[in-house]
């Protein structure tokens, strides 16, 4: 599930939101586990000011009765100078952000966030949860793994961030030795009461570029999370595209929102035929079983070679491969679609496997032993931007002014990606647009 925030203006007025209503962590229900403890103190005193921020996952076992959970998804806190000496305590869930500005003009703020989950494979069901960190509006510390993705149970080390200001504001990283019986055990054998712990300064925090899409200059336009911004292409399928994925971002996924008619790019009229597995189109179905593919067939000119072809749709649902991939054979006449006399891989296509930069045969290809398969999309500045992996990728062809173009979208990493390619002769592809989906700033 995709977490998402609103944007933050520069914080004004702080006051209202820190009078937010208040609960104990008591009545904290188990999804505060998860959620990052956020302190700020700040006291004011004759041997000068002292302001700190701890950021540290919530412990299982925390008491604290002073640490409180704010009804809004931002939590800002403005110390004023003479006051007593204050600490106040946020736990930031997924998708909240906190402030504490003090009198010295520093302030600190912090943002949690989660990684996208797979669903499946290791620990795929149970995604990262991280948090990012500003300095006086300098991202210091971007996307700290603290809990999630079985951090927990592997035997990873705590992780906190620490802010503090003795004459220059800074911030540090520390490990800690996690809490468990073996370690317990060990620790009672040592005089120190303490974790082994490990701490490292982050670089000056003043030599570090403001971040300005997190805090943008007045005037300054910055791109709404949820937009779709066209990283390359100018042809005028890229515009086409782009109307239908502001409509539904899935619409060349697996599972579009959007019904047939809907659509604004003609899609394959696909028929009954079955094409069962890849031994059909020339190559080994490595052990597939009838419920691994379900597919079927349409013929069209998918080269753009002026000659018919016949794609088969392969529907791909299990935890090793999930999407949507085509095969093709391809034709050698314009009026109907001709078969090729023996199907080899010369005459047939497996994608997006054999969209790689390594030339894979058919036999090769996922489930087989090129299964970090795929291909790279990217701008001329830079040309690998995302990667799209065959087994979690999905294709979806259409056709844009008599000519056939394929949309590529994909899981994992490249969730936020679509890209457009247009299938050319000698099994070829024409990049034609990357778009990327705003996420929030992390």
């Amino acid at each position: 599930m995709q977490h998402t925030l609103s944007r933050l203006a520069l914080i004004a007025a702080t006051a209202a939101l820190s009078a937010a209503p208040a609960l104990s962590f008591a009545q904290f229900d188990d999804e505060m586990l998860g959620s990052l403890t956020v302190q700020c103190s700040y006291s004011d005193n004759p041997a000068g000011e002292v302001e700190t921020v701890s950021m540290a996952a919530t412990l299982e076992n925390t008491t604290d009765a002073a640490a409180t959970k704010t009804l809004s998804k931002t939590f800002a806190k403005t110390f004023q100078r003479g006051e007593r000496s204050q600490v106040v305590t946020n736990l930031l869930k997924v998708g909240e952000v906190a402030e504490c500005v003090f009198p010295s003009g520093n302030k600190v703020r912090t943002k949690v966030g989660v990684a996208s989950g797979s669903g499946f494979g290791f620990c795929g069901g149970d995604p990262e949860v991280f948090a990012s960190v500003w300095v006086n509006e300098r991202k210091i510390a971007s996307r700290v793994w603290f809990t999630g993705h079985c951090r927990q149970q592997d035997g990873y080390p705590d992780v906190s961030l620490n802010y503090s200001n003795n004459g220059q504001a800074s911030l540090e990283k520390c490990h800690a030795l996690r809490h468990t019986a073996a370690n317990a055990a060990s620790a009672s054998k040592s005089s120190s009461t303490e974790p082994l712990s490990v701490c490292v300064d982050f670089p000056n925090i003043s030599s570090v570029a403001r971040d300005e899409i997190e805090y943008p200059r007045p005037g300054q336009k910055v791109a709404a999370v949820g937009a779709i911004e066209v990283l390359t292409g100018s042809h005028k399928v890229c515009t086409a595209a782009l109307e239908e994925l502001n409509a539904d971002f899935d619409t060349f996924g697996q599972y579009p929102n959007q019904t047939t008619a809907a659509l604004k790019l003609a899609r394959p009229n696909w028929g009954n035929s079955q094409i069962r597995d890849s031994a059909q189109i020339g190559g080994s179905s490595q052990g597939l079983s009838d419920g691994d593919l379900d597919s079927n067939q349409s013929i069209f000119d998918f080269d753009n070679d002026g000659k018919l072809d016949r794609i088969g749709k392969l529907i791909h649902e299990t935890h090793y491969m999930d999407g949507t991939g085509l095969s093709v054979e391809l034709g050698s006449s314009s009026k109907t679609f001709k078969a090729p006399l023996a199907a080899t891989d010369s005459s047939a296509w497996l994608l997006p496997c054999q969209m790689s930069a390594t030339r894979y045969t058919i036999d090769e290809c996922p489930p087989g032993a090129a299964v970090e398969a795929g291909f790279w999309m990217g701008t001329k500045s830079k040309p690998e931007t995302i990667y799209f992996r065959s087994r979690y990728s999905s294709l979806s062809p259409f056709a844009f002014k008599g000519e056939t173009f394929v949309g590529v979208s994909g899981q994992g990493e490249a969730e936020n990606f679509v890209a457009i390619v247009k299938p050319m002769r000698n099994r070829t592809f024409q990049r034609m647009c990357l778009f990327r989906r705003v996420q929030e700033n992390f």
